[in-house]
């Protein structure tokens, strides 16, 4: 793979990340509050 097809790469993978990062914390934060939740009622 040449320089520019690996920097290609490399940007489309950082669009994906930048657009899907907030979706997957706020998924992660959901399931922190699930848990404690749960916790909480034992």
């Amino acid at each position: 793979m040449s320089d520019e097809e690996q920097e290609a790469v490399q940007r489309d993978f950082t669009k994906i990340r930048d657009k899907y990062a907030p979706l997957i914390d706020d998924d992660l934060a959901h399931v922190e509050r699930e848990l404690e939740a749960r916790k909480q009622s034992r």
